[in-house]
């Protein structure tokens, strides 16, 4: 220990580090002994210690206490890239009445009379500027609720000394009278006959702002549960199905097509085709405010002659409701959702150690047959959600990368490491114990070695020559032959809002004849590979991650990536405070317009603007008729922001 350490220990300097150096070195101590990452690590704990190297702090910032409201409120999201100071920060916790707040009515007439912008935000989870405004900003977390005859108190995540309600009587709420015949909706806990969740469904109703893991715990508690969800149940309802976001199985599309009936409230009339029903007579107007209650006309909900609520008209029209259930928030704002769900199940879930040649392999196209029409490899089908997660960088038996210098990528995919994940819903009675750590598998890391994720990114920043061989040590400890759990716990990969940002982009899985076909997915992963070697060997910077490949169902949403086509999802994932992360992820994404890849709305960092008509060939049969829906219900702007202008979706009325 040098003298300039010793000093900065007895006056007091590095108080608190010993935690940090430990973890440091048991992570040194698990690499080999001729290692040179050994070095480097005693490098960094010297530099920690004598103050050179500072533990990097990650601005992540979701908030589970109710934040202050009114005036100069500054919200973030969770990556803090995106930050707003609006004149006004609302938390409303009804759509007419409120407690402390004014309610989303209120709000909407109290910016029409002053012609001020309107947005809503859920949990901050996108790293676009889709949830910003610099007008009056909605905080949805107030709208927490599940419509229920009973009560139902949160026993997680309690915001202060108040508890959360999560279940209870909500306004405008649909009532059981108006529902269509065979179609069923819980307020309550339901008993069902016998243990069949795939067929056993029916619909649940709740406001916009709840959180999915407030969600899964009324569900849970009411024998229920979301047919698919993603790894991260910090998200709202709200943003989560606006902005398209899904699981993975080719069977189970994206949340936006579980949506069977949306409460919208905006401030412009619907003066389109589909007839208004209910709503007083006055198209749902109350005051300058519109509220809609928006279906399919070729799956409703309610029977347009029974339904009378004076205060909500009634849409049903397939176009319409296509065009809201993914529309990012620029309609106006929602207030409650109420979606298809099923018997409360298990999943089996296994993960296994493969290699990129033996997994492509398995994903090649079948023969089609009339019980597989399209071809779909025994892998997709076999199992309900099948996910890939691939290691960024190509090594041999002794951890060292493989340097690719052949034009040919596939002469490489047996150095490419591969977790392949299987799940298949379970009985009950198999459920058991995971492994010992976490599911996820930077999680499941930094238990090993007792890391917090301040560390890990200092570590990343630093050394990043260790990034391959610290992935490949994080995945190996993610093989689970055989794992049972209530789905939430599978589908949650243990990953927090502290871990970092990505981007993913939607990739077609059909041909020209609308067969299977996996060539543009593996496409992209060998030009994922190829740009992980170029910054590698060119820029010192690293991926300090392997990429997710997930496979999702087409939709019926206008704008949702996966529209029309069943898709592969490549997601990448970088830790915070990696050395030209950005820039990597901007190269990423430019390059793979040209290739077909779709980016997602809120995965994405504005990189994606409506310049030389991008979204419209991004969207070629679609745009239009979204375009014409937006343009009724935000006839005014009022719910236009620095995204609708990047996109192109606002309309800018310049005179002279």
């Amino acid at each position: 220990m040098s003298f300039k350490s010793i000093f900065r220990t007895l006056t007091g300097q590095n108080k608190g580090l010993h935690q940090h150096t430990t973890g440091l070195k048991n992570l040194k101590n698990d690499f080999p002994a001729e290692h040179p990452g050994r070095d480097c690590i005693d490098d960094l704990i010297c530099e920690i210690l004598e103050g050179d190297v500072e533990i990097m702090k990650i601005p992540a910032t979701d908030r589970f206490d109710v934040p202050p409201t009114g005036a100069r409120q500054i919200w973030e999201n969770q990556y803090a890239n995106q930050k707003v100071e609006p004149l006004q920060y609302y938390y409303p916790e009804g759509l007419f009445t409120g407690k402390k707040e004014k309610p989303l009515v209120e709000i909407l007439r109290f910016a029409k009379a002053n012609n001020y912008k309107v947005k809503a935000a859920g949990s901050g989870h996108s790293f676009s500027d889709v949830a910003t405004t610099y007008d009056l900003f909605i905080n949805t977390h107030g709208l927490c609720k599940v419509s229920s005859d009973t009560t139902i108190q949160s026993r997680n995540m309690k915001p202060g000394d108040d508890p959360v309600i999560i279940a209870g009587a909500i306004e405008g709420a649909i009532q059981q009278s108006w529902l269509v015949p065979n179609v069923t909706l819980a307020n309550k806990a339901v008993s069902w006959d016998g243990y069949e969740p795939l067929k056993n469904k029916t619909l649940v109703e709740m406001q916009c702002g709840i959180r999915l893991h407030y969600l899964n715990e009324v569900l849970e508690a009411w024998d229920l549960g979301l047919s698919n969800m993603g790894g991260y149940d910090g998200q709202t309802i709200v943003g989560a199905t606006m902005t398209s976001t899904h699981g993975t199985g080719i069977t189970l599309p994206p949340f936006p097509d579980s949506v069977r009936s949306l409460v919208l409230c905006t401030t412009s009339p619907w003066t389109g085709k589909a007839t208004v029903h209910g709503g007083g007579g006055s198209q749902g107007k109350n005051g300058e405010v519109y509220l809609y209650r928006l279906e399919s006309a070729s799956n409703p909900v309610c029977q347009a002659d029974r339904y009378n609520d004076p205060q909500i008209g009634l849409i049903q029209d397939d176009e319409v409701f296509h065009a809201a259930i993914c529309n990012m928030g620029t309609f106006g704002i929602i207030y409650s959702f109420t979606i298809e769900v099923m018997q409360k199940y298990y999943l089996r879930e296994t993960r296994e150690m493969t290699n990129l040649e033996s997994v492509l392999h398995r994903l090649k196209p079948v023969d089609p047959t009339p019980e597989n029409p399209m071809g779909y490899p025994k892998l997709l089908t076999e199992y309900r959600h099948v996910e890939l997660i691939v290691h960024p960088y190509p090594l041999d038996e002794n951890g060292k990368v493989v340097e690719m210098t052949e034009p040919d990528p596939t002469k490489y995919y047996k150095y490419f490491k591969v977790i392949l994940e299987k799940w298949n819903i379970a009985k009950p009675d198999a459920v058991n114990n995971p492994k010992d750590g976490h599911r996820n598998y930077l999680s499941g890391f930094l238990g090993k070695f007792r890391l917090s994720f301040d560390v890990t990114t200092t570590i990343f920043y630093n050394c990043p020559s260790l990034i391959p061989m610290l992935i490949t040590k994080a995945m190996t400890s993610l093989e689970d032959c055989d794992h049972v759990a209530v789905a939430p716990e599978i589908f949650v990969n243990g990953m927090s809002q502290y871990s970092g940002f990505g981007n993913e982009i939607a990739y077609p899985l059909e041909d020209g004849k609308g067969l299977y076909s996996n060539q543009w997915f593996e496409a992209s992963i060998n030009r994922i590979h190829k740009l992980a070697q170029s910054n590698r060997l060119n820029g010192q910077t690293y991926q300090s991650s392997p990429f997710s490949v997930r496979f999702v169902k087409k939709s019926n949403a206008l704008l949702s990536m996966q529209h029309g086509i069943d898709t592969a999802m490549i997601e990448l994932d970088l830790a915070y405070g990696d050395y030209g992360g950005m820039e990597l992820l901007y190269r990423l994404q430019s390059q793979e317009y040209s290739h077909g890849g779709i980016p997602h709305w809120g995965l994405e960092f504005d990189q994606m603007t409506g310049s030389n008509d991008l979204i419209s060939r991004l969207y070629p049969k679609t745009l239009s008729r979204w375009k014409a829906v937006y343009d009724i219900f935000n006839a005014d702007g009022r719910f236009n922001n620095s995204f609708t202008d990047r996109v192109g979706f606002s309309m800018v009325d310049f005179r002279r």
